[in-house]
């Protein structure tokens, strides 16, 4: 049981108690918003324990706020001791703008996810989750009846299956001769040197198994069948990329805490297009960094839990990605993988890219811009008559939908065939 005190910056609190879902340290509750300065609470739903705060203080001037801070006091296993998490924001989803700016409507529910990842730290976001058909808690404390105020138990295990991540293979192409290109074997940085001009690859002590760099053109010529180690492998389209990288605007972040309760994507997995399937977005803080969590896929057979992380120290970043699959029809939410230990108890699928940044020509040399600390992965798409579709991650955050010149010199992840 957790004793929950929801502080705003104004000083008011809310007491209440909630019990903590099984295997998971992520607090998920309804939030309300019924106008300014208006303070709700309900200590039990039913045999439930759920709490149903509502946001005051949210509007100013006649103006929707679209975001607040809160803290959380709380008092684990029924301990005298009191812990005061640090100070985040909950800010209002993105779907619900009026004018270009996003805001909280009053006598609507919107679901606010927390998650404690130690004592004093902790991360939020909301998205907006149901209406609640303008029936807001009643003074006596007790939560309306929408469907969405109960508690959900996650499972405690899942069994695992397939996910679009396997089809990505686990090394990128190195540097050997032509007609000897291959899989690499580790993700190490290549050796570089700088004449003042810009670093560049130290060919006198590059190896055969070094990350390779090589413009469009060539990036597609290592699949033509000259390269035997090569043969299992393809270029990935755009499409194929957006099963690992969803399409639309960014919904991977790295910087800071953001939610998308509800979006519709299209992806193409191996040789499958997979139309208009719905998944869910939160990127929250885990010590000191911020890691985003997905559910995909939802209602298909490739339904599963993802997880996105920039890690690493400073000019050695890399992107993780882990993916649990084998989720359809087992009630599994948001709020019960959104912490590391999902992806280690559960049959994880795991892949690495790292920055290797890009090359350009430059006085007599392939220039590098970038290493360390973003990456760039070719796709075998064009965009127009000059340019190309391609994987682009930084310390911001991930995406394909960009385009670059052909004659960049990018790093290449093939997908596997069958």
């Amino acid at each position: 049981m957790l004793l929950l005190t929801l502080v705003t910056s104004t000083g008011l609190s809310v007491l209440a108690e909630l019990r903590l879902r099984q295997n998971t340290t992520a607090l998920v509750f309804p939030v309300y918003t019924k106008g300014t300065n208006t303070i709700g609470y309900t200590v039990a739903n039913g045999n439930t324990e759920l709490p149903c705060f509502y946001l005051w203080g949210m509007q100013k001037d006649d103006k929707k706020a679209n975001a607040m801070q809160v803290q959380i006091r709380y008092k684990l296993n029924g301990s005298s001791e009191e812990h005061t998490s640090m100070t985040f924001n909950i800010y209002a989803p993105d779907s619900n703008t009026e004018n270009g700016v996003k805001k909280f409507d009053e006598g609507y529910a919107y679901n606010a996810i927390i998650t404690l990842t130690g004592d004093n730290k902790t991360g939020g976001s909301t998205g907006k989750e149901w209406n609640n058909g303008g029936v807001l808690p009643t003074d006596n404390g007790t939560c309306p009846n929408t469907g969405g105020a109960s508690e959900h138990i996650c499972p405690t295990s899942v069994t695992g299956g397939k996910t679009p991540l396997e089809f990505v293979a686990e090394y990128d192409v190195n540097n050997a001769p032509a007609g000897q290109k291959a899989l690499r074997t580790s993700h190490s940085l290549p050796p570089v040197v700088d004449d003042g001009y810009g670093p560049y690859v130290d060919i006198t002590k590059a190896t055969a198994n070094d990350v390779g760099y090589y413009n469009w053109e060539d990036a597609k010529a290592l699949f033509d069948g000259s390269n035997p180690a090569l043969a299992n492998y393809y270029l990935p389209s755009q499409s194929q990329w957006f099963s690992i990288i969803p399409s639309g605007d960014p919904k991977i972040y790295f910087w800071s805490s953001k939610s998308i309760t509800s979006t519709i994507e299209d992806a193409q997995i191996g040789e499958l297009p997979i139309k208009n399937y719905s998944a869910e977005y939160v990127t929250i803080r885990e010590g000191d960094f911020y890691v985003t969590y997905a559910l995909r896929f939802k209602g298909t057979e490739w339904e599963s839990a993802w997880r996105y992380s920039y890690e690493g120290a400073d000019g050695n970043k890399q992107m993780i990605i882990k993916s649990v699959g084998g989720l359809k029809g087992l009630g599994i939410r948001l709020d019960c993988i959104i912490t590391p230990e999902f992806f280690v108890n559960n049959p994880s699928t795991i892949r690495i890219l790292s920055a290797y940044g890009s090359t350009w020509y430059d006085k007599g040399q392939d220039r590098l811009s970038g290493l360390g600390s973003s990456g760039d992965y070719w796709s075998s798409t064009p965009y127009g008559s000059g340019s190309t579709y391609y994987l682009n991650f930084n310390s911001y955050n991930a995406y394909v939908g960009g385009s670059s010149g052909r004659t960049h010199g990018y790093t290449v992840r093939p997908f596997v065939r069958n």
